[in-house]
């Protein structure tokens, strides 16, 4: 129930999960602890700027207990270092490397796969570039030669394309991005195509292709709206407003403003601490 809730973008599944991973620490069943704190994420780091508490804390249970085969172990590292990735850099880092070595071990391609793309999430620092992408490299080699699921390919082109983009390599950069949209048209989810469109819109304003990043905001708004994301308007604000700050045009920005304030929060019961009250953690 957890899993389905997350992955129909509705509030509770993170809950419902960790509440599972609970009664799995209390009778001891390792295989089903492991299985809710995996499921429990967002393929990275949480929440930006600090480390989810709850989610490590079940990725740490599970891995303090006995019976996980290799392949889950490392699993479960390159997870925790993903969550770890902002807070504590040099812990994630161990903590990658680690499941790397234990993924190779394993020789499961699935868990492999999991293991390259977490640690190019771990090692998301500036002066870490050439490493990640001789690692994107790797990691686009890999899901090229190996039959692996829809997501595990989506999420590791998706992850793959920023280290080129960073460094200037364009071409690679460009060709993972698109694979990834392909990938997501492929598995058949609105909200997953919105999240990429989403850096596409990011990308159009640096590059200052601003009326194209409207359109592609106009794209997100549908997509989530599709997948029945409550927060659809309020992302489409909050875009608009940022291509229209870079933009410099002062009248726009006061329009999305007050449609923030009006037509926005209004209707998703804001809090006033910067989450709407019925959005979902997932």
């Amino acid at each position: 129930l957890g899993m389905a809730r997350n992955q129909a973008g509705l509030a509770g599944g993170r809950e419902l999960l960790l509440e599972a991973g609970r009664i799995a620490v209390a009778e001891g069943d390792a295989a089903r602890c492991a299985g809710a704190a995996l499921a429990n994420t967002r393929g990275m780091f949480s929440p930006v700027g600090r480390v989810d508490g709850e989610r490590t804390v079940a990725l740490e249970q599970a891995l303090s207990l006995p019976g996980h085969d290799a392949g889950t172990r490392a699993a479960l590292l390159a997870t925790l270092a993903a969550e770890r990735t902002l807070a504590d850099p040099s812990s994630a880092e161990k903590l990658s490397r680690e499941a790397l070595a234990l993924a190779a071990r394993s020789s499961d391609p699935e868990v492999v796969t999991r293991s390259l793309a977490l640690r190019l999430v771990a090692l998301w620092r500036p002066g870490r570039l050439p490493e990640r992408v001789a690692l994107a490299r790797r990691l686009v080699r890999h899901i090229g030669a190996q039959p692996l699921p829809v997501p595990y390919r989506l999420f590791s082109a998706a992850v793959a394309h920023q280290p080129f983009i960073e460094a200037g390599f364009m071409e690679e950069g460009v060709a993972a991005f698109e694979q990834s949209l392909a990938l997501a048209d492929e598995l058949g989810s609105p909200l997953v195509r919105a999240n990429l469109r989403i850096r596409s819109a990011i990308w159009e304003t640096t590059v200052c292709r601003f009326d194209e990043a409207l359109a592609t905001i106009d794209e997100v708004v549908s997509l989530q709206r599709q997948g029945g994301a409550p927060d659809a308007e309020l992302v489409g604000v909050m875009l608009r407003l940022y291509v229209h700050y870079v933009r410099g045009d002062l009248e726009a920005v006061l329009h999305e403003a007050a449609k923030f304030n009006g037509e926005v929060l209004a209707p998703l019961n804001w809090t006033g601490d910067l989450k709407p009250s019925s959005a979902s953690d997932g």
